[in-house]
């Protein structure tokens, strides 16, 4: 008002005074329509972005290192046999910065039998590819379908051209964290249910002893629901048999695998052991707030078409942290590649229902829309192997107490990962 009052008393011309009025006025309300377009912008709780503490999508690699700087254990879930991810895998590994706070890799798809194998071919020494293929052929869940398309391969080999370049002391190390198998031991159903059953709490022993007991900073690759924080499971998943569990066939992510008693009948459903608790929970329970959980973005489930464009302006590869943000606040059964788990009389059920997305999730790993991920598929031609395949029948018929379907196998899959893995989900 001051400045207004001195403008009438300068003896400008009348004309001049009134410009100069108008642009003062302009400008004034400018500044209030600013600060209004902020203040409203801030509070819009649907759209937002900015999660607590200021935090917004950065570049996946920046974030996985910053993560590092508050905790000692970062997981990342692992979508098994997605291109996209694998790629950022890789890109990561190759990180000089990563290799300068990281030297323990713990994986969820390696046979722990293997363990000196594969600690000599990533220091250099060779191996016959045949015998390396076991590490993720021979898993304890391959009795649930062939686990050709969670192959170690490429990590092994890049882990092996980056410890070429580093001196001893900074070199990378892989632990497997699959309970140690020889298939050629297993011949009952009770023998499978108990590997089975130790899955989590062998893989929480591995972390335990490679990290935690040396006082190292470690990355977990493994499934999604090895990485769950909430205890339970829905009502209809207690009574899921296992039968009804689907196998980790090509394209499709690997869910929580249901025991039973030693003494089962493979012709007897039986449920699902409720109180079982996962790899995460098992570290947690002794190292709470040391470990920082990244999950790949992988759709909204029926809500995609309308939650997903709101991604669209995130970079890829981006993370950001989701606690207190609308992803966050989510359901955490919004998913489109939801785990292969099924409940009473077939029905898909999300163990996690009810439950907040950031219950769970510290970091969403976004790598485009879900629609454009893809599959490298395994060849028809390993399904040809008479001896290859016979082998995998046989577990097949021991865990799921069925035989596989060869000419499935002998098919060409689509290589994308969405119309895959609801192909599979379709055709039990």
């Amino acid at each position: 008002m001051y400045i207004l009052q001195k403008a009438k008393e300068m003896p400008y011309a009348k004309k001049g005074r009134k410009i100069l009025l108008c642009v003062i006025s302009f400008a004034i309300i400018t500044v209030i329509v600013t600060v209004f377009i902020v203040n409203s912008n801030m509070s819009v709780e649907p759209n937002r972005v900015i999660g607590q503490d200021g935090a917004r999508p950065i570049t996946a690699t920046e974030a996985i290192l910053k993560a590092f700087d508050k905790h000692q254990l970062v997981a990342l879930g692992d979508v098994h046999g997605l291109d996209q991810e694998r790629a950022f895998i890789i890109s990561l590994i190759k990180n000089p910065q990563f290799t300068d706070i990281v030297q323990t890799i713990v994986i969820e798809t390696g046979n722990a039998k293997y363990q000196a194998l594969v600690d000599d071919y990533i220091n250099g020494k060779d191996a016959n590819k045949e015998e390396l293929s076991k590490v993720w052929r021979d898993l304890t869940v391959s009795g649930m379908g062939p686990t050709d398309t969670m192959s170690d391969e490429e990590l092994f080999e890049t882990v092996r051209l980056v410890n070429q370049k580093l001196v001893p002391a900074k070199r990378l190390h892989i632990y497997l964290g699959d309970p140690p198998v020889d298939w050629n031991d297993v011949r009952t159903k009770a023998d499978i249910d108990k590997l089975l059953s130790q899955r989590d709490s062998y893989f929480a022993g591995v972390v335990e002893k490679q990290i935690y007991a040396k006082g190292v900073k470690g990355l977990i690759i493994a499934g999604s629901e090895h990485l769950r924080r909430s205890t339970g499971v829905s009502s209809a998943m207690k009574e899921a048999p296992i039968n009804n569990v689907r196998a980790p066939m090509p394209g499709k992510q690997e869910g929580p695998v249901g025991t039973t008693p030693s003494n089962s009948d493979p012709k007897t459903p039986q449920p699902i052991q409720a109180n079982m608790k996962t790899m995460l929970q098992i570290v947690e329970e002794k190292h709470s707030g040391t470990t920082y959980v990244v999950l790949v973005h992988t759709g909204f489930g029926s809500k995609n078409n309308e939650l997903e464009p709101k991604l669209k302006s995130w970079t890829v590869p981006s993370i950001m942290s989701i606690k207190g943000t609308w992803i966050g606040e989510l359901d955490s059964s919004y998913d489109s590649l939801s785990s292969a788990m099924f409940g009473t009389g077939g029905k898909s059920a999300n163990p996690l229902s009810g439950r907040k997305k950031e219950a769970d999730i510290d970091g969403y790993l976004y790598l485009g829309p879900v629609a454009s991920f893809t599959i490298t598929q395994p060849s028809p031609e390993l399904y040809k192997d008479n001896s290859y395949f016979n082998e995998l029948n046989r577990r097949h018929m021991l865990t799921m107490g069925t035989p596989l379907d060869r000419q499935d196998l002998l098919k060409e899959k689509s290589t994308n990962y969405l119309k895959n893995y609801q192909s599979s989900r379709a055709n039990p």
